[in-house]
């Protein structure tokens, strides 16, 4: 690999701002630029035309940390191969698709080649999967190809501005110890009397060069201002490509709307870059008679920790590098991170390895750097990080409609309200906190996708709940300790994977600093809907307000309501016509044998030619009265009557748990229910969820067919309504 192409790689990439480092946007390195143009050529996709059959896929959002980083190398070796072949090559109008063709060919060599320019120290290239390619029509179709193509061809016209540098008839530059603001003297012969319209006097700048404003100019002596960031180099004349050729503003637009954030990261800076031309420098005459020998400021090239980011214990190694200084100084930002003892004087150049840094909170420590001379100081800051980096795992994904176990061995209903739980491990054992608390981690971004396993269609599952968290030891009843989605409808039908990916940011333009994947299968069982005869009972004893067909509608609804805690579908219930009972005196129901007599005689009535249906289950709602000794009273079919169950309005629990019975559940023995008991357990071997709610149930909460506080629905009791939906 040509040390020159990666070294032009990455000044693109400074221009682009992934860095910071503020580099001018007005040179690049010609010899950079010529090799990587070589490169560029003698890829098979440019010098054969050899087109890949599966192409990476480019174009379109995606959640996958691997596939984002393949992008971000494809990306790059785009946008710097358009500028290499426009600094090298005179014609762009044919090479724009075969240069996209080449930046996302998917054979291994390729795959190294781009991984190598980019120069991102992250290891090899991952292997590309089948999910992550397209098929080479739909590649080509795609809306943002020809976009793409335009930009980038764009770009490397704008990169090619067809000037020229030279050195032609200097003799000599003075003063040639020079600072910013100052002025130049450049004399020879042959300039002309008149500065040309074409040409610019271009000085050396620390990042490469610039034009300098003329202040004079005659056929032997030529007088610029220079610039403030004057620098060590050679001075000359920049002719030609002079107009505005192009609008990298472009660039960004269509890089980050095409592709994403690897766009983003590539392009971002051009925006800022204004209208122009990329020129080279011009060359040092052989007896360095164009050579500013020393000028401007001091130039810091290098001030930096190696790493920048360490684990608890580590110890970073801040290195620096500085031209034309007489003094330099580094002292401590603040008070976080190691003190510093360094000799006095300190060498222009040299490393520093800083003392353990240790504890169980981050640390950020900022040092700055002070180099002065005759022009003045320059400055630059240098910081390093030392915190616990996560190692994420995605140990399990539950699948949930009311309760489910860790193997996901409870049966679900299709086109029914779903949650899934992803549990993930933060892999920081030592108790390090990063904010959440001791082996926690808050800033994980989450994603769900539910891909049907019979039709192929995949659906977004969206955002996850608020206030998710990795961690060490996953609690299932903490719904904190696993990110909780809500599943669209439409995908819970038949047979289905719900793939999960977790990832912790990494630094701009950079991989995640740490990313896992999950999947799990499961199916989805249609279910028939319950019918349901509504009764609108008014108890004229009773000082409450009579109910509402609306009250009866809001106990199956509500919170830990049939509809939440039974394996009923979205419209589970078909609610037939109500019919309406005003009790007699006899029957006030704040006598609890009144609750009997009720249920019975509703149980017991016969409908000879009905006008509208009245099949199913018969359920009842009477007044929300605080003295009625009951809250509701049911009875499963006995004989010929009917399943029926009457509930107080404003109760959905006492619905959930009257509406079992009609299914012919018992009471489970806990605060006090009537036996006989029997066929479900006193607890929960599992925690429940009202998904609506957001509210879990632990481990352990009361049976619903208990009398005990907060009930939920248990394994056996889903299961017996799961395989006894619907009654008749």
């Amino acid at each position: 690999m040509p040390d020159g192409a990666t070294a032009f790689v990455q000044q693109v990439l400074r221009i682009g701002g992934w860095r910071g480092e503020g580099a001018p946007a007005t040179s690049l390195p010609e010899a950079g630029a010529r090799a990587l143009s070589r490169i560029v050529m003698g890829h098979p996709a440019v010098a054969d035309g050899v087109r890949s059959e599966q192409p990476l896929a480019l174009f379109g959002d995606t959640a996958d940390a691997e596939l984002d980083a393949l992008r971000y190398d494809a990306v790059g070796f785009l946008v710097a191969g358009a500028l290499a072949l426009g600094m090298t090559r005179d014609d762009l109008d044919d090479l724009g698709a075969p240069l996209l063709h080449a930046a996302v060919a998917t054979d291994p060599e390729s795959l190294l080649l781009r991984r190598r320019l980019v120069g991102k120290p992250f290891g090899p290239p991952p292997p590309v999967i089948p999910e992550w390619l397209d098929r080479l029509d739909d590649f080509i179709g795609r809306n943002c190809f020809a976009g793409v193509i335009g930009a980038v061809l764009e770009l490397g016209k704008w990169s090619g501005g067809r000037s020229t540098a030279d050195a032609t008839g200097i003799s000599s530059v003075a003063p040639t110890v020079v600072c910013g603001g100052t002025q130049l003297t450049i004399a020879g012969a042959g300039f002309g009397a008149a500065q040309p319209a074409d040409t610019k006097v271009y000085v050396p700048t620390s990042w490469g060069c610039r034009d300098a404003r003329v202040t004079q100019w005659s056929d032997t002596q030529i007088v610029v201002e220079l610039p403030a960031d004057v620098a060590a180099g050679c001075v000359g004349f920049v002719r030609g490509g002079g107009a505005v050729l192009g609008e990298p503003e472009r660039v960004t637009g269509e890089l980050t709307s095409c592709v994403g954030a690897a766009g983003a990261v590539w392009a971002r800076g051009f925006s800022k870059v204004g209208k122009g031309v990329i020129v080279s420098c011009p060359p040092c005459l052989p007896g360095g008679q164009n050579r500013i020998q020393a000028g401007g400021r001091p130039v810091i090239g290098t001030f930096r920790f190696a790493p920048d980011r360490v684990e608890p214990g580590g110890q970073p190694v801040l290195s620096w590098s500085v031209t034309n200084a007489t003094s330099i100084q580094i002292a401590r930002v603040g008070t976080a991170g190691p003190a510093l003892g360094l000799p006095s004087p300190l060498p222009l150049a040299g490393s520093f390895m800083l003392a353990p840094v240790g504890g169980s909170l981050p640390v950020t420590g900022q040092y700055q750097l002070t180099a002065s001379n005759g022009c003045g100081t320059t400055t630059a800051l240098a910081e390093f990080t030392m915190t616990r980096t996560p190692t994420l795992a995605v140990t399990r994904i539950e699948v949930v409609q009311s309760i489910q176990t860790v193997g996901n061995t409870v049966r679900l209903t299709a086109n029914r309200m779903t949650a899934v739980r992803v549990f993930v491990d933060s892999g920081i054992t030592d108790g390090f906190d990063l904010g959440a608390g001791p082996n926690r981690v808050a800033a994980v971004s989450a994603s769900l996708h539910a891909e049907s396993l019979d039709d192929g269609s995949v659906r977004s599952c969206g955002s996850p709940w608020p206030g998710s968290q990795a961690t060490s030891t996953p609690n299932r009843d903490l719904l904190a300790d696993s990110f909780n989605f809500d599943v669209p409808l439409a995908a819970c039908q038949g047979n289905v994977r719900f793939r999960a990916v977790v990832e912790v940011e990494g630094a701009a333009g950079a991989p995640p600093a740490s990313w896992a994947t999950g999947s799990v299968d499961v199916a989805f069982a249609g279910k028939p809907q319950q019918e349901i005869l509504p009764w609108v009972i008014n108890d004229p004893s009773s000082a409450s307000p009579a109910p509402t067909i609306s009250d009866l509608f809001a106990n199956f609804s509500g919170p830990s309501g049939p509809a939440r805690a039974h394996p009923f579908p979205q419209s589970g219930f078909t609610f037939h016509p109500s019919l309406a009972m005003t009790l007699g005196a006899a029957e006030s129901l704040a006598f609890g044998p009144a609750w009997w007599w009720v249920v019975a005689k509703i149980a017991t009535t016969i409908f000879i030619f009905p006008s509208t249906p009245v099949g199913g289950i018969r359920a009842g709602v009477v007044p929300s009265d605080g003295g009625y000794p009951w809250a509701g009273m049911a009875t499963p079919r006995i004989g010929v009557t009917v399943p029926t169950f009457i509930s107080k309005a404003g109760d959905p629990e006492t619905c959930t748990h009257e509406l079992a019975h009609a299914y012919g559940q018992l009471h489970v023995n806990c605060g006090g229910p009537a036996g006989p008991y029997g066929g479900l357990p006193l607890t929960t071997s599992d925690p429940g969820l009202d998904i609506p709610a957001r509210r879990i149930f632990p481990t352990g909460s009361n049976e619903m067919m208990t009398y005990c506080p907060s009930p939920w629905t248990s394994i056996p009791h889903w299961d017996t309504i799961f395989n006894s939906i619907p009654v008749s």
